[in-house]
């Protein structure tokens, strides 16, 4: 993961109570949204992971289909006008916030390749690391960052996962970019 920098001075505080407020979408293992908010079955011929082995784990893990792995809001949800300021030309490919409740975690995936025509993610969390909010980048746990930080990583690659086992709930903006802005 690259570091970009630390931009928590476009964050505002009440962005974080509203979003600690408000309701996102649910997703859950083998659902994902579609532009109406409702939930669409994930095509489990859709590679997943890069190899076979993977794949057949990811598809044959534990993971109760009904469980809440987050929430996520967007541009149609999202319960205020998001401005960054000078990192809105970010902006300009797709871009959600993601709400990790105690409990709540992302199974090891790589991102499903060519889904937005996106290469690049852009990973900022909006709240300081708290022991027990994890994220997993490449077998490297990424811990000790701040609200604000700014990361980048293949999209199409990089196996990444995340869990919140701690005591506060975990913000993160998550932005796809065919493009460095």
């Amino acid at each position: 993961m690259k570091y970009y920098g630390n931009y928590k001075k476009l964050i505002k505080p009440e962005w974080i109570d509203s979003l600690l407020e408000n309701k996102g979408i649910e997703i859950s293992p083998w659902k994902d949204h579609d532009e109406s908010n409702n939930y669409n079955e994930i095509d489990l011929n859709q590679t997943l992971v890069n190899d076979e082995k993977e794949q057949e784990l990811y598809i044959n893990g534990a993971y109760d289909e009904n469980l809440i792995m987050a929430e996520i809001f967007d541009q149609r949800n999202i319960p205020f006008k998001l401005d960054l300021g000078e990192l809105n030309s970010f902006l300009r490919g797709d871009w959600w916030i993601v709400k990790q409740k105690p409990g709540q975690f992302m199974p090891l995936h790589r991102d499903t390749p060519n889904i937005h025509d996106n290469n690049f993610r852009f990973w900022m969390p909006w709240t300081d690391y708290s022991q027990g909010h994890v994220f997993i980048h490449e077998g490297e746990f990424i811990k000790n960052y701040s609200s604000g930080d700014l990361y980048r990583y293949n999209q199409d690659n990089d196996l990444h996962g995340s869990v919140n086992i701690g005591l506060t709930t975990r913000i993160v903006l998550q932005i796809s970019q065919k493009e460095l802005p």
